[in-house]
């Protein structure tokens, strides 16, 4: 029977894996000093900064032929640097970066003082990864762009790229050569705290959001009832008489308020806490959480059963087929159709949102998806005036990504892939024609403001980009 069969193969299974693990661990019992001797030499190679070695030949006759046999040798740049002051995007994801390579045994230094270093100058306050130094690969990894891999391996079955460098929202310079100034440089065990408050008492304060804690810090504020505004080029301004919430706000996630101008707030949008309900995964609910947004998961059942109205809601997020415009109800389509009338927020991601947006007769795109397989990092522009992208990072990451082949009037393109030579790292088979298309779209539609994603997942290693792209469209 079917029964019998898959507990015959569950049986075979568990006895081939126990035999795996079992060979593995007499091996490297039998040959322990051997595999330490290997590891300690590559350490040693790291910390001397020697070239890569290809694999001595008899050790690749027996690695497994035909494209799992392949190797490529890394090349290691000199040093990476974290530069602090005006030459790094937040010093908040800077913190974040040099403090995620230390909790991973990575050694990093931080400059007491200027220091040049292959011809240009950094401040004091910078962070500075040798990559002389046993743990380079692993600093590599991290810090790193990665590399195109598509034409290497005719297939791809995981991700295949992955950089905190380029996506978790700070500024990284990759040094190819150059000699570090040691009387400059002190290793840390633990990145500096980051957080301040301009001085002073200033009409009102801004904040610069660009990273999930400023995020949180800004959805933290309006629970608390703050009257926060956003300004048209993402600032948020604060009243000077919300002093004592903004230096807890900046103790608490670590962000840093400007003083601002009164002629700066009195062109800013006032912004209200957002009520979100979600029709997505459970990975990009938690990743909602984790910005400060609390949202409540929905689906065409629960509004047709009346479990939750849509007057209940600011703004949809929706990124599965959970919930279908189409199989809600006569009463409730009237409803649905009454709030977006009344200036509802609609941010769809991937091909769920892509096919909500269909559904509902919303913003006219067509959205083209590429293999399912693809996956990595690829450059963007951004449209400079837009509330959405307007300071979004120069690149981004992709899984299973779609791109908007069709754009219709009154739609405006926020984000599109760059021209040829966009895809950074990864794998993706036939990326030539998703070359300069469009990856976030928004607009008016029926009333509300819509705004579409077809390159990132929200969820997977948090990239910063996304997270900051979403909360604009949700405020």
């Amino acid at each position: 029977s079917d029964v019998a069969e898959r507990h015959e193969r569950t049986r075979i299974n568990t006895a081939v894996s126990r035999a795996t693990i079992e060979a593995n661990f007499e091996w490297s019992n039998a040959n322990q000093e051997s595999l330490l001797a290997d590891q300690l030499e590559l350490f040693r190679r790291g910390e001397t900064g020697e070239d890569a070695r290809p694999i001595d030949d008899d050790l690749a006759i027996s690695l497994a032929a035909g494209d799992n046999g392949k190797t490529f040798l890394q090349t290691y740049p000199r040093a990476y640097v974290i530069p602090a002051g005006d030459g790094q995007r937040s010093d908040q994801a800077a913190g974040r970066l040099a403090q995620f390579l230390i909790d991973n045994d990575v050694r990093v230094n931080r400059a007491s003082r200027a220091f040049r270093l292959d011809g240009k100058t950094y401040p004091g306050g910078s962070y500075v990864v040798d990559m002389h130094q046993a743990k380079r690969g692993l600093a590599n990894t991290i810090l790193d762009v990665g590399r195109d891999v598509t034409t290497n391996f005719p297939t791809m079955y995981d991700i295949s790229a992955w950089s905190h460098g380029y996506l978790w929202g700070a500024t990284v310079r990759r040094i190819g050569d150059g000699t570090l100034d040691a009387r400059a440089l002190r290793e840390v065990s633990a990145a500096e705290p980051t957080g301040s408050v301009a001085s002073g008492r200033p009409p009102f304060y801004g904040l610069n959001v660009r990273s999930v804690a400023d995020i949180q810090a800004v959805n933290h504020l309006l629970a608390g009832g703050a009257a926060l505004k956003r300004a048209t080029d993402g600032i948020v301004v604060v009243p000077g008489s919300e002093r004592a919430a903004v230096q807890a706000a900046a103790d608490e996630f670590g962000v840093d308020f400007v003083a601002a101008t009164p002629d700066r707030a009195s062109g800013a949008t006032p912004m209200d806490a957002v009520r979100v309900g979600s029709a997505a995964p459970s990975d990009e609910v938690f990743a909602l959480s984790r910005m400060g947004f609390e949202p409540t998961s929905v689906s065409h059942t629960g509004f047709n059963e009346g479990r939750y109205a849509f007057d209940d809601f600011d703004a949809l997020f929706v990124s599965t087929s959970a919930f279908n415009p189409l199989e809600l109800s006569v009463e409730q389509r009237a409803a649905f159709d009454a709030w977006l009338a009344d200036g509802g927020t609609v941010v769809g991601r991937g091909e769920g949102g892509s096919t909500f947006n269909e559904r509902a007769g919303l913003l006219p795109v067509i959205a083209t998806a590429a293999r399912s397989d693809a996956n990595g990092l690829v450059a963007v522009v951004n449209d400079a005036g837009s509330p959405i992208t307007g300071q979004a990072l120069p690149s981004s990451f992709v899984s299973s990504p779609q791109y908007f082949s069709t754009v219709g009037d009154g739609v405006r393109v926020d984000q599109r892939l760059a021209g040829d030579g966009f895809f950074l790292a990864g794998h993706w088979i036939g990326q030539e024609a998703a070359a300069g298309q469009p990856v976030v779209v928004s607009g008016e539609a029926k009333g509300a403001e819509v705004t579409l994603f077809g390159t990132e997942p929200l969820y997977r290693g948090h990239p910063e980009g996304l997270h900051h792209q979403v909360a604009n469209a949700l405020w």
